[in-house]
């Protein structure tokens, strides 16, 4: 029973003295009046009573009615109320119990106490709002009630809960887009804008906050923007109130991120930006910076942008004294000169940057200087700009500068503008050698590091160089590697290599006495190991040049170079074999190794600790016999064994070059020889199966050294080796399939004996017949393998393994179909193989039946190449494959509509192929080729034109059908828009020569109109092949008038 229903009770004998006695005389007491205190207190904890007893279990509506039976009466409490709504936003939190509410008649109850006078009330029925609106289920419901307006008042009110409260629910509503729509309906938005001015800092406040809200939407950000909030919320970054400031910020700042279109922000938008820049406040003046930063994001506001003062503003805050509004600053013009792309605006930021150079700051300096950096990187466009300015004069200057941090800055754009040839010469003229070698001795590393790029940059190209020796700062760098600093010698050494990979610059520093200075580091035993190290880094560089060389190996450097492969340190052993192995490349550095007896002591360093050094020690081995006097001495020597042990090596990186070094043996007999009498090729055949892609690719290499002499061939096919390197036909590596089958092929090509031969064929047989899915592909790529040498391929003709070969052109995979495909087509190219025709085509036919969306593609491809033999044209023609060829022209797959016009196009090179293909009405049914969306098949099919309208015989057949006019407006149009317009052009052309041709265009009226614009085309091409029309047509016309 609802809790306020009225019960009858039994009348009771103090009724008596009630004031509704009419018959009592004298005074009465006003019972009702006495009671309602009571009343309320009982209602109260009758309420908090059912609250708690309701309160674990869900929200029913029962329960919501027994709850709204106590809103319309004025004798229970306010704070009863309260309570209750208090429940009520406790439950709405849950998505579930919000749905319920909304259901009921509280929610009507709910509308009804935002009017109430009390404050309190109106708040906690906001906040019940406010959780109903925060949920995209229950949202509409409470959008129902149009509380909008109603709740911007309260936004207004005095009361800072009340107001805090009713900007939240608008908030909720706001966030969705119906909600947003609502509010900035009339006359809701100008409420809205209202209390943008309202002169209460916590109502401008909240006022913010929702207009950020509101422009978060697609849909209502354009009436935002429309409307004065845009301008009211940028004037209120200038507010008195640091809570203001912030909120119009964030509602800024939102605004600003989601504009996409140019003309929402213009000059007269950016007005407001102008007057926040030049703002006493520096809080407002960074932010105003940083919302030019987010203008300038979007390439359409960048012309406004340009267009004011702001960008020249922005730039002018570089000097700010407020760190913040200096990093603003840079992050700012930093941005718009990422958008800048045309000269004049570089010109219009250039001059201003320049003048940031030669600032007091050097904070203004550092930034500018990155700044002409960034324009010089970031636009390719603008360097020249930048190099008819003074910029490369100051940025020269700034070396002298007092500020190492803006030294680090001015190098690396100076490197930079360097690396283009004008750049380099530019800065040559502004003194830059001068100052850089200074800076090699600098205190900062990172300084000598730049300033060794910047060498580096510079000695890049090769017309600097002489002006670097001309400056005679040689000797100035020489000196350099006796400084104390290590850094400063690494970073002097890096820049003589750079000097010495140019033959002059390595002939000036060797005149100079290089080798002396590098034999005094080597020597020193008071520096560090990473001396030794640099030292040898020269070394290898000078001795690239031929040239330099000699002088290398008298000096006493080599000597001590010899004496650094025992050295104790692995890195300075590694830079040691590295410079010896770029020695070794020239026959006089072999030879001074050898005779020096290095290669004695190399065993030792196969058994060093360190990769890095048994991988160079090989490389010296590979170079070293590569020269072929040197090969005998390398074969005495017991290195050749320890040589072999490294195929074992648990490194993959120090095994590739030993199999390198071993093929480079190979080459030769007697060092082929000493590989088998080792028996070797046991280790060899093992490395087949390493998991490293290189190391096989190079062990195939090594077979295919091996194979290269006869007598050891039949060694190599009775040997494991053979069968592995077949498996390895079909690696997923392409450059080990690829070794492989160069490997296989010098195997064929050296194949003389029967015996032989029948090693090699016999596997292809079994390959076909394996059950293993490869097997097939390594048998096809056999076969191409072989049949590449002609002597082979009678062999291959007459084996059982080609019979089987056309049945893989039905097999079940298509990977193997296609493959076979490919191998059956190369055979046919042979003139054995076009004997083997009548094989051929009937696979074809079955091939083109095939539902295999790729079978019918490689029928053509097969036919295709089957006709380049003109013995097998007669064949392709009478056969039931050609009439099935001319069906696929219709086929739903374009691909497949390409593929078959493609071979029609290449039998129609042929007299006999033409008059087939016209014969069968073949043009009657190509017109809609013409349309077709493929530009592939448009292609092929003026290509398929172009070879039939070239027989005089077959043109007017071809003039004859009923797509000739269509067929010359394809051609017109084609040869204006196609990609490749050549043979469109080709068959216009064609057409016009033959008199017949002449006559059947002169009499369409759409050619010359046609050809009068193919002339003003801007393709020269176009123009020559339409005035040879028009002349073939003249020439015509001129014959059918003369008597």
């Amino acid at each position: 029973m609802n809790p306020l229903t009225r019960q009858d009770t039994r009348p009771s004998i103090h009724s008596w003295w009630s004031d509704s006695n009419p018959g009592l005389p004298g005074p009465t007491v006003n019972l009702h009046t006495m009671a309602k205190p009571l009343m309320r207190r009982m209602y109260h904890r009758q309420v908090s009573e059912f609250i708690r007893k309701n309160r674990g279990s869900p929200l029913a509506r029962d329960v919501l009615e027994t709850y709204s039976s106590y809103f319309p009466w004025d004798y229970v409490a306010r704070g009863t109320k309260i309570a209750i709504l208090s429940e009520l936003i406790n439950r709405t939190e849950s998505d579930v119990e919000a749905r319920v509410v909304v259901d009921s008649p509280v929610l009507y109850y709910i509308a009804q106490m935002l009017r109430w006078p009390d404050i309190e009330t109106r708040s906690a029925s906001c906040m019940l709002l406010g959780n109903l609106a925060s949920h995209e289920s229950t949202a509409p419901a409470v959008l129902e009630l149009n509380l909008c307006e109603q709740l911007v008042s309260l936004v207004g009110e005095g009361d800072s809960k009340l107001t805090r409260v009713a900007q939240g629910v608008l908030c909720h509503i706001a966030q969705w887009l119906d909600g947003a729509q609502a509010i900035v309906g009339a006359p809701v938005l100008d409420h809205v804008l209202e209390l943008l001015e309202s002169p209460r800092w916590a109502v401008r406040d909240r006022a913010c906050d929702l207009v950020e809200k509101l422009a978060q939407h697609d849909t209502t950000l354009p009436t935002i923007l429309e409307s004065k909030a845009c301008a009211l919320v940028v004037s209120l970054l200038v507010d008195e109130h640091p809570e203001v400031v912030q909120s119009a910020r964030n509602a800024s700042s939102c605004i600003a991120q989601r504009l996409e279109d140019a003309p929402a922000i213009n000059v007269k938008t950016l007005d407001h930006v102008l007057a926040l820049l030049e703002s006493s406040n520096p809080e407002v003046r960074r932010w105003a910076c940083d919302r030019v930063g987010d203008l300038a994001h979007h390439k359409s506001s960048l012309p406004a942008i340009l267009e004011s003062e702001t960008c020249v503003r922005v730039v002018s805050l570089l000097g700010d004294t407020h760190p913040g509004v200096l990093l603003s600053a840079r992050n700012a013009s930093s941005r718009i000169a990422q958008r800048l792309e045309d000269a004049p605006a570089v010109d219009m930021m250039l001059d201003h940057i320049l003048a940031l150079i030669k600032s007091s700051n050097p904070e203004v300096r550092r930034w500018a200087c990155n700044r002409l950096g960034g324009l010089a990187w970031w636009h390719k466009s603008t360097l020249s700009t930048i190099l008819k300015s003074e910029a490369c004069v100051c940025l020269v200057s700034l070396l002298f500068d007092t500020h190492t941090d803006i030294v680090r800055s001015a190098l690396p754009v100076l490197t930079d503008i360097a690396r283009k040839l004008k750049g380099a010469e530019t800065i040559v003229k502004a003194k830059v050698l001068d100052n850089v070698l200074t800076l090699i001795e600098s205190w900062s590393w990172g300084v000598r590091d730049q300033a060794c790029a910047l060498i580096e940059a510079l000695l890049h190209h090769e017309s600097i160089l002489p002006a670097v020796l001309k400056s005679k700062k040689i000797a100035q760098l020489l000196s350099l590697l006796h400084n104390k600093c290590p850094e400063v010698v690494q970073s002097t050494i890096k820049a003589l290599s750079q000097i010495a990979e140019k033959l002059d610059g390595a002939q000036a520093i060797v005149e100079a006495k290089l080798l002396d200075n590098v034999s005094e580091l080597i020597e020193s035993s008071c520096l560090s190991v990473q001396y030794r190290y640099w030292a040898c880094t020269l070394i290898e560089t000078l001795v690239h040049h031929e040239s330099i060389l000699p002088a290398v190996l008298e000096s006493k450097t080599f000597t001590q170079l010899l004496s650094l492969l025992h050295n104790e340190h692995p890195e300075v052993v590694e830079s040691a074999t590295k410079a010896l192995s770029q020695i070794a490349k020239k026959l006089e550095g072999a030879q001074a190794i050898v005779k020096a007896k290095a290669l004695d002591n190399v065993s030792e360093l196969f058994e060093s600790s360190c990769s890095s050094v048994r991988f160079w020690t090989c490389t010296i081995i590979k170079v070293v016999v590569h020269h072929e006097s040197i090969l005998p001495a390398v074969l005495e020597l017991k290195v050749f064994v320890r040589l072999l042990s490294l195929l074992h090596d648990r490194c993959p990186e120090v095994v590739q070059p030993a199999t390198q070094a071993l093929s480079r043996i190979a080459e030769k007999l007697e060092g082929a020889q000493a590989i088998i009498e080792l028996k070797a090729l046991d280790d060899i055949s093992a490395l087949l199966e390493s998991l490293c892609s290189k190391v096989q690719q190079q062990t195939c290499i090594l077979i295919r050294m091996l194979v290269h002499h006869k007598s050891i061939l039949l060694t190599v096919l009775e040997s494991k080796a053979f069968v592995r390197l077949l498996s390895l036909l079909h690696n997923e590596h392409p450059e080990v399939v690829q070794a492989a089958t160069k490997a296989v092929s010098q195997i064929a090509e050296k194949l003389e004996g029967a015996q032989a031969k029948a090693k090699v064929l016999d596997n292809v047989s079994e390959l076909i017949k394996s059950s293993c899915l490869s097997a097939p592909h390594r048998a096809c790529t056999l076969i191409e393998v072989l049949i590449y040498h002609e002597s082979l391929l009678p062999a291959v003709l007459e084996l059982k393994a080609f019979a089987q070969l056309l049945s893989l052109l039905h097999d079940e995979h298509p990977e193997v179909v296609q493959l076979a495909t490919k191998v059956v087509s190369q055979i046919a190219e042979k003139l054995e193989g076009a004997q083997a025709k009548a094989k051929v085509l009937d696979n074809v036919s079955e091939l083109i039946k095939s539902s295999c969306l790729s079978a019918p593609h490689r029928a053509c491809t097969l036919i295709e190449v089957v006709i380049h033999h003109e013995s097998i044209l007669p064949a392709v023609l009478e056969s039931k494959a050609f009439a099935q060829l001319l069906s696929l022209l219709h086929n739903e797959h374009p691909e497949v509509v390409e593929s078959a016009t493609k071979a029609l196009s290449q039998i129609a090179k042929k007299l006999e192929g033409a008059q087939a293909i016209v014969k069968a009405k073949a043009l009657d049914n190509v017109s809609e080729l013409f349309e077709s969306s493929c530009s592939s098949v448009r292609f092929w099919t003026y290509t398929l034109i172009e070879a039939l309208v070239h027989h005089e015989s077959i043109l007017p057949a071809v003039l004859e059908t009923k797509a000739c006019a269509r067929l010359v407006a394809f051609l017109l149009r084609e040869a204006k828009t196609s990609t490749y317009p050549i043979f469109a052009r080709s068959a216009l052309r064609e057409i016009s020569e033959w008199p017949v041709g002449a006559a059947a265009l002169m009499d369409m009226p759409d050619i010359f109109e046609g050809l009068l614009e193919l002339c003003q085309s801007s393709d020269y091409a176009n123009q020559r092949v339409a005035r040879s029309v028009l002349d073939n047509l003249a020439h015509a016309r001129s014959k059918q008038q003369i008597p």
